[in-house]
Formats: structure tokens, C-alpha cells, sequence
């Protein structure tokens, strides 16, 4: 079913978040949005030389892909990384402390498709971390088995997350 609309919730408000495995998932999304980047430069080049006809994307520019770690302080001010350089600056700052909400957030947008009849595919997956609320979500507006893997590739890194019952969140697994 490639136009089915793919919208999961993930709540894991008993898991523990510190730094290291919150680190790690905003390396795993740099890497993808990096592979992502890659791709697309590669399928740009591989067209570049055919007539609009014969041209084959699959992974074909979106200008909507994107990867940023936003970080509101109890301040409210937000402080918005769009590389994983300066949000390990940011950590390495000591900005990453009593903060309020910490998002990361991957959009992994593309087009495929023959000649002009390209079809977007977008598919965002966002975490976000609030005291007693962290959640990853998923959307997709097609559904494809490289952007389940990621989702599952997700879920397996939070399983990994240390995790706690408290009064405010126990959970079974």
C-alpha cells in the first residue's frame, strides 16, 4: 500500500533520559539525514544527463528535509541545533541541563518517480522529551520499508534507555 498514511505514537515516559542514549539517538538521525543527503546527490547526478522523459528518482530533492535538536530552557528560551556539532557543543555547554523540552527532529522528505510524475514522500519521525511525557512519533504520508526499518531502528534504541516506574508513569515492558 504505498500511499497509506503512516502515523505512530510511541509513549516512553518511563524511560530515563540521559545524555548518552539521548546522544546517541541524535547521532542515528544525523547519519540518516546525512545518508539521505548522499542519496539524493547521487540519484541528482544519475539523472542529470537524461531528458526529463527518461529521468528515474528515487530519492529525488525535496527542499523539505531536514534535521534540528531544539532545546527550551525553564527559561523558554529555545536554542535550535541544525547539526549534530552544535548540539554536542550545546551538551558540551552545559546547555542540555534543566531544560523544559528537548525535540529532535528528522524529516525525511523525497521525491520518486519517472520524468515529471514525481511523487513526494514525506515521512518526519520526532522525539521529544518533557518531564513525565517523552514520546517518538512517526508520520509518513506513504507507507515503505525503509522508513519502517528507521521507526523499528528507533524503537530498539528507547528499548535499550534505562527505564523506571514511577507514580506518574509504570508500564509493563
Amino acid at each position: 500500500m504505498p500511499n497509506e498514511v503512516v502515523k505512530n505514537v510511541y509513549d516512553y515516559s518511563n524511560v530515563i533520559p540521559e545524555i548518552d542514549p539521548i546522544m546517541y539517538i541524535a547521532k542515528y538521525f544525523d547519519s540518516l539525514y546525512n545518508q539521505l543527503l548522499e542519496l539524493v546527490a547521487q540519484d541528482e547526478e544519475k539523472n542529470k544527463k537524461l531528458t526529463t522523459e527518461y529521468k528515474n528518482f528515487t530519492y529525488g530533492k525535496a527542499f523539505s528535509a531536514s534535521f534540528e535538536i531544539a532545546i527550551r530552557g525553564t527559561d523558554f528560551k529555545t536554542i535550535t541545533c541544525k547539526s549534530l556539532a552544535e548540539f554536542d557543543s550545546a551538551v558540551k555547554n552545559g546547555t542540555v541541563k534543566n531544560v523544559d523540552r528537548l525535540k529532535i527532529e528528522l524529516n525525511m522528505d523525497f521525491e520518486r518517480g519517472k520524468g515529471n510524475n514525481l511523487v513526494k514522500n514525506e515521512n518526519e519521525f520526532l522525539v521529544i522529551f518533557e518531564p513525565y511525557k517523552i514520546t517518538f512519533t512517526r508520520t509518513s504520508n506513504n507507507s515503505d520499508s525503509d522508513m519502517d526499518a528507521i521507526e523499528a531502528n528507533i524503537n530498539k534504541i528507547f528499548e535499550r534507555f534505562k527505564k523506571m516506574d514511577t507514580i506518574f508513569c509504570t508500564k509493563e515492558s
